[in-house]
């Protein structure tokens, strides 16, 4: 098992919170609780099919995460990296072909 938890069990751990906050007296405060849950739950949801969408393709979900996280690269680097990683442009959105180098939607180069 690897050192840091997986997804799955992190969707778990949000699980049993959310039952846990069944217990908060203050009902203002346990709806709050109980909404924050509920959209960190569906988040995660969200995350980890599109991780597997992208994985299925051949595609490099990490690749996105780290041209973000890379101070030092030009903006446009981090929207080249999103754009090749997921397969939609950046500037306009549509669903861009694979064996094309700009968008067929707006014309959006990607070197």
């Amino acid at each position: 098992m690897s050192e840091s938890p997986l997804l799955d069990e992190f969707i778990r751990h949000l699980q049993a919170e959310l039952d846990e906050s069944e217990g908060i007296p203050n009902k203002k405060e346990r709806q709050q609780r109980q909404w924050q849950i509920e959209s960190a739950l569906q988040e995660a949801t969200i995350f980890n099919k599109r991780f597997k969408e992208l994985t299925s393709i051949g595609k490099d979900p990490l690749q996105i995460v780290q041209a973000i996280a890379n101070p030092d690269a030009p903006p446009s680097a981090a929207k080249q990296a999103i754009a090749k990683a997921t397969g939609i442009c950046p500037t306009c959105g549509v669903v861009m072909e694979a064996d094309l180098d700009f968008c067929a939607g707006c014309g959006e180069y990607l070197e």
